[in-house]
């Protein structure tokens, strides 16, 4: 079991719904500074996220 590998992926919506937020935050709000941040935290977590070895949230139905 520790040598199970999994792959972490977006759906594109995420990445169109990511780009909508960037934009509204750095254009809208006239804070291009948060809006870098925001996606500095997202590549963040989604590099930390890869490197779990277990499933990140459990899909419930």
């Amino acid at each position: 079991m520790a040598d199970t590998k999994y792959i972490l992926r977006y759906l594109p919506l995420f990445y169109e719904e990511l780009e909508e937020k960037v934009v509204y935050i750095a254009e809208k709000l006239m804070n291009p500074q948060a809006a870098n941040d925001l996606l500095d935290m997202v590549e963040t977590q989604y590099w930390n996220g890869c490197r779990v070895q277990k499933p990140l949230n459990p899909i419930i139905h």
